[in-house]
């Protein structure tokens, strides 16, 4: 497969296998997937370290994400750290987990114009339940525009870290009330 692109060059015949081609005012514009990479922080630390709830959780996951799953990967570093991937049809999920930090980093990879993995993060947010999310996304692939090097990001903080990110704001709010309505001394 050639995939040599065409950066907005004006070129008719352009169709390598497995793109998605279309074309704005003559130039054309080729993407193959998109890439979502998903952060979990202050997950709960008892199901980050388990091997099998692990795959289990991968191949549910993955089935939501193509219908078709293989045998997933699981690997123990030893290093506090487990990572388990499961290669789909036209996907990759990954999940990398370190269960000292309460961090979990998701990878999903996905062939196609319009990817929609909404469930499966769900399912891995449901397994997990993280405090705050922060989800990425990039078009792979995008060539003839700078969009591919902007990933788009979005950050949802769960009610526990709402609070305790509001009772920091306040507290730093009535420091600095004391610090300025403080009288100088006459010298």
């Amino acid at each position: 497969m050639n995939l040599a692109p065409p950066f907005g060059r004006k070129l008719s015949k352009f169709r390598p296998a497995g793109l998605f081609i279309k074309q704005k005012r003559g130039i054309i514009l080729a993407n193959i997937g998109r890439h979502f990479c998903i952060d979990f922080y202050g997950c709960q630390s008892d199901r980050l370290d388990n091997r099998a709830e692990l795959a289990q959780l991968v191949i549910a996951a993955g089935g939501q994400l193509a219908g078709v799953c293989s045998q997933p990967l699981v690997h123990d570093d030893g290093n506090d750290s487990l990572t388990a991937v499961i290669f789909l049809q036209d996907h990759r999920l990954t999940v990398n987990s370190f269960p000292r930090l309460g961090y979990v980093a998701i990878d999903i990879f996905c062939l196609g114009a319009n990817p929609s993995p909404q469930k499966t993060i769900s399912t891995l947010k449901s397994f997990f339940r993280p405090e705050k999310v922060r989800t990425t996304s990039v078009r792979r692939g995008d060539f003839g525009s700078e969009r591919d090097m902007k990933p788009k990001i979005r950050t949802k903080a769960g009610p526990i870290r709402r609070i305790r990110e509001t009772g920091n704001k306040m507290l730093s709010a009535i420091k600095k009330r004391r610090t300025r309505n403080r009288p100088v001394p006459p010298t």
